[in-house]
């Protein structure tokens, strides 16, 4: 529903800058994408050493917000040494952590007990 509401407000002119809560929930986001999108390409997520390109305007229009934001989201990321910029301009390589998929396994499997 927020979305919708940003979106509305982007659409009127209504824009304001997002708050750093908001960058810190953007860039989380834009690395779940990261992902998801390295999934398709290797799908072993415990692999070391993964990385993925990703486009700041494929990215604002994914998630509806200015490239701008996306930017911002970006650099912070670029500041934790989680992405990096590439020669061409709008586009960054993102520094994928590899997960423990065991723990997400025995949490899935938790929580179908409990159900």
């Amino acid at each position: 529903m927020q979305r919708v509401i940003r979106f509305l407000k982007r659409a009127l002119h209504i824009e304001r800058r997002l708050t750093v809560d908001e960058l810190v929930r953007l860039s989380e986001e834009i690395v779940g994408y990261g992902r998801m999108a390295s999934l398709h390409l290797l799908p072993d997520p415990a692999t070391q050493g993964r990385t993925v390109g990703v486009d700041v305007e494929e990215l604002a229009f994914r998630f509806r917000e200015t490239t701008r934001d996306v930017t911002a989201a970006l650099i912070l990321l670029e500041k934790k040494e989680q992405a990096s910029r590439t020669w061409l301009d709008g586009h960054w390589i993102l520094f994928l952590k590899p997960q423990d998929t065991r723990r997400k396994a025995s949490e899935g499997h938790r929580d179908q007990r409990s159900a």
